[in-house]
């Protein structure tokens, strides 16, 4: 079940799921696979690569509401050039919309996976 606390309009949900940090990580709250990020940043423009960045400092397993102030505060990119990368992001396959239903059947609010490697992650279990 997807829980989100409060979300406006503007924002889009974002489920982030990536690989969990190895036992002793230094930082378990943050994990990255060097392969997948260098990558995305053959793969990606260099603001599509600033949100995905943005978007892989979450610990797995994170849900939330992407503000396009928060990351444009955080990564200095422009609103426009944030329009332009998350729609990159879902184009290449790194963000993934998807509708769940509740248990009860009752269709629940729309969600957008975020994967740090697609082709790799997209069988991880929600």
């Amino acid at each position: 079940m997807v829980t989100v606390k409060k979300l406006y309009k503007c924002q889009k949900a974002i489920r982030i799921k990536k690989e969990r940090p190895k036992e002793g990580a230094l930082d378990p709250n943050f994990s990255a696979n060097k392969n997948d990020m260098l990558e995305a940043m053959r793969e990606l423009s260099s603001v599509a690569f600033s949100v995905y960045m943005y978007l892989l400092s979450n610990q797995e397993g994170y849900v939330f509401g992407l503000s396009k102030t928060e990351v444009v505060a955080k990564t200095g990119i422009s609103e426009r050039s944030y329009t332009k990368a998350v729609a990159e992001l879902e184009e290449k396959g790194y963000l993934f919309y998807t509708k769940e239903q509740a248990s009860d059947g009752t269709e629940m609010a729309p969600i957008y996976n975020f994967y740090s490697r697609p082709n790799r992650m997209q069988n991880l279990p929600n």
